[in-house]
């Protein structure tokens, strides 16, 4: 009976022993960054769709006839708005998860750590500035709001689906997968470095906002 005992003892300190090698307290502590995406996207899209739909864009160009400076004025903004949401938001969240973790849990000067969090506003931010593009260049909020989910969600279960040969490396490149690498703590071959995730994903933003704005100066209001 001493050996059956033993058995499971040691079973179950192999398995403490192994939890905080995979076990990632930033991450844990951050991950709610999902729901603010979203949330932060639909109001980028509606900072211009909205307009359309009312019609007051055309008042706003009347007052500020350069429509491509008051269309890069809207990215500015609100990108710079949700970056300081972002940041401050992720700060306080990994703060308190840290806190609930007790022991388990890191402080912000831990590696990696204060990039996460500071990271988290700067994915919010390019975030902003792609969503503001997509409503300009799309102009119908669900429409744009559609655009904007199935680039970050639709398309990466599409990556799914193509060959093996070309399939990490497609994957990585996607949207949602090159932002995230910009707070992510752990990567690996599946994943870009922080730098490239970061260039990736203001490539995406920038070539949105860039779009959206050669088109509103191309078309009537």
């Amino acid at each position: 009976m001493e050996d059956g005992d033993a058995r499971p003892g040691a079973i179950g300190g192999a398995r403490a022993a192994h939890q905080p090698a995979t076990f990632d307290p930033i991450s844990a502590s951050i991950g709610g960054f999902v729901l603010a995406q979203l949330a932060l996207g639909v109001l980028g899209a509606l900072a211009v769709t909205s307009e359309y739909s009312t019609g007051m864009i055309r008042t706003t160009f009347t007052a500020a006839p350069q429509r491509g400076t008051v269309i890069a004025a809207k990215a500015a903004v609100f990108a710079a708005a949700s970056f300081v949401v972002g940041a401050v938001v992720s700060l306080l969240t990994f703060l308190v998860g840290q806190a609930i973790l007790g022991d388990r849990g890191v402080s912000l000067a831990a590696p990696g750590a204060l990039r996460a969090v500071v990271g988290v506003g700067v994915y919010l931010g390019l975030l902003g500035i792609l969503a503001v593009g997509l409503g300009t260049i799309i102009r119908r909020s669900a429409g744009a709001i559609a655009v904007l989910v199935g680039l970050l969600f639709v398309l990466p279960a599409f990556a799914g689906l193509l060959p093996a040969s070309i399939r990490d490396a497609v994957a990585k490149l996607l949207p949602y997968n090159a932002g995230q690498a910009i707070f992510k703590t752990a990567h690996t071959g599946l994943t870009l470095s922080a730098p490239l995730g970061f260039a990736v994903f203001a490539l995406y933003a920038a070539a949105a906002l860039a779009i959206g704005i050669v088109l509103v100066r191309r078309r009537d209001a």
